[in-house]
């Protein structure tokens, strides 16, 4: 019997955060991004308590790298007010937005199966919604749990549909 490895949508607003933000393109992007931000806030003398939220998302590589085998991956840890950029991290204000999420539990089983599978469930739940379209503002992933149960939220960007095809303007 096949895991079922996604939970139901709901919709949800994440609000404005401050982010120390890095971008690892290589042959594992997503392990180098985190990696290299958890480096980073500890020579920053930042404590990073469980509670800070970390998100991530790919990022497109040049055919070159493509063809060498790599990817891109960047990711962001909300960081307080006070923190600059320094060196290869910056730090930017992102202003949240409305969003379908979805928890996939078990994501690492197999990734290159269950994560964009769960991403196509999402953008298929948008596409039937009457309510909702896929918006314009960053799609994020969060890994949420301890490193023994560590799943995975996916945020798709959507906004209030207007005048989505059979449904009535007002």
């Amino acid at each position: 019997m096949e895991k079922n490895h996604y939970g139901r949508v709901q919709v949800k607003t994440l609000g404005a955060l401050r982010v120390a933000h890095y971008r690892a393109v290589s042959p594992t992007p997503e392990d180098d991004s985190f990696k290299r931000m958890e480096e980073w806030l500890s020579q920053q003398d930042i404590k990073s308590p469980a509670s800070a939220r970390r998100f991530g998302f790919d990022v497109e590589v040049s055919p070159e790298q493509r063809g060498k085998g790599f990817r891109g991956y960047e990711v962001w840890c909300e960081v307080p007010e006070s923190v600059t950029a320094s060196g290869d991290v910056e730090v930017k204000d992102f202003g949240g937005g409305l969003y379908a999420v979805m928890k996939v539990t078990d994501p690492f089983s197999n990734p290159f199966e269950v994560i964009p599978a769960g991403w196509k469930r999402l953008v298929e739940w948008a596409r039937t919604s009457t309510e909702y379209v896929i918006g314009e503002h960053q799609h994020l992933e969060e890994p949420v749990g301890t490193k023994e149960d560590l799943c995975l939220n996916l945020y798709l960007p959507i906004t209030p549909s207007r005048n989505k095809p059979g449904k009535q303007s007002k």
